[in-house]
């Protein structure tokens, strides 16, 4: 819950959060009473997993190879580059 919340607001945000979490565990039993199990949405959960686990591994390994502090060397000699080429 989020802080600083009055007594009253606390009440509001608690029964909020529940009936929503009502109506997402019903709409859920619901669709998987109506839909065939013939496997599509296992294959579709799989795919989707798959994709998830490789994005973030590429975005954990991006985050690695990116340094994010630029040495000082490199500093200076981007701006030797840059004062050469405005003389």
């Amino acid at each position: 819950m989020p802080a600083n919340l009055s007594q009253e607001d606390s009440l509001l945000f608690a029964e909020y959060f529940i009936r929503n979490w009502i109506e997402e565990v019903l709409l859920l039993e619901k669709a998987e009473s109506n839909i065939p199990d013939d496997g599509s949405v296992d294959e579709l959960i799989e795919n989707y997993r798959k994709a998830l686990v490789i994005h973030t591994y590429q975005q954990e390994l991006t985050a690695q190879k990116l340094s994010k502090e630029i040495r000082d060397e490199e500093l200076l000699d981007y701006y030797e580059i840059i004062k050469c080429c405005f003389r």
